[in-house]
Protein backbone atom coordinates (compact mmCIF):
# COMPACT_ATOMS: atom_id res chain seq x y z
CA UNK A 1 0.00 0.00 0.00
CA UNK A 2 1.39 3.01 -0.73
CA UNK A 3 2.72 5.62 1.97
CA UNK A 4 1.45 9.12 1.44
CA UNK A 5 3.15 12.29 3.54
CA UNK A 6 2.21 15.65 3.18
CA UNK A 7 3.12 18.91 4.85
CA UNK A 8 2.52 22.49 5.17
CA UNK A 9 3.96 25.74 7.02
CA UNK A 10 0.95 28.33 8.32
CA UNK A 11 2.26 31.73 9.52
CA UNK A 12 1.37 32.73 12.44
CA UNK A 13 -1.80 34.64 11.17
CA UNK A 14 -2.83 31.27 9.76
CA UNK A 15 -1.58 32.11 5.78
CA UNK A 16 0.46 29.30 4.00
CA UNK A 17 0.61 31.30 0.81
CA UNK A 18 1.10 35.08 -0.09
CA UNK A 19 -1.30 37.40 -1.68
CA UNK A 20 -2.00 37.11 -5.92
CA UNK A 21 -2.09 33.37 -6.01
CA UNK A 22 -3.30 31.71 -9.54
CA UNK A 23 -1.94 28.79 -11.71
CA UNK A 24 1.13 30.74 -12.91
CA UNK A 25 2.22 31.83 -9.22
CA UNK A 26 0.91 28.99 -6.91
CA UNK A 27 2.74 30.40 -3.75
CA UNK A 28 1.54 33.22 -4.19
CA UNK A 29 3.60 36.98 -3.98
CA UNK A 30 6.23 36.24 -1.38
CA UNK A 31 4.88 32.98 -0.30
CA UNK A 32 8.18 30.54 -0.46
CA UNK A 33 9.39 32.73 2.13
CA UNK A 34 7.01 31.09 4.14
CA UNK A 35 8.49 27.80 3.87
CA UNK A 36 12.23 29.03 3.86
CA UNK A 37 13.00 28.27 7.11
CA UNK A 38 12.74 24.31 6.28
CA UNK A 39 16.13 24.97 4.46
CA UNK A 40 17.60 27.72 6.32
CA UNK A 41 20.32 25.56 8.30
CA UNK A 42 23.28 26.61 10.07
CA UNK A 43 25.58 23.57 10.02
CA UNK A 44 26.90 20.58 7.39
CA UNK A 45 25.48 18.12 9.92
CA UNK A 46 21.77 19.89 9.90
CA UNK A 47 21.85 20.14 5.68
CA UNK A 48 23.04 16.46 5.08
CA UNK A 49 19.42 15.59 6.98
CA UNK A 50 17.42 18.21 4.91
CA UNK A 51 19.20 17.02 1.79
CA UNK A 52 18.54 13.18 2.88
CA UNK A 53 14.97 14.30 3.51
CA UNK A 54 14.06 15.90 0.00
CA UNK A 55 15.70 13.37 -2.13
CA UNK A 56 13.15 10.49 -1.18
CA UNK A 57 10.43 12.81 -2.24
CA UNK A 58 8.91 11.92 -5.83
CA UNK A 59 6.81 14.17 -7.49
CA UNK A 60 6.13 17.74 -6.11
Amino acid sequence: MPVVVAEQSISLDGFSAGANQSPANPMGDGGQRLHEWLSATSSQPDANVIDAYWSRIGAV
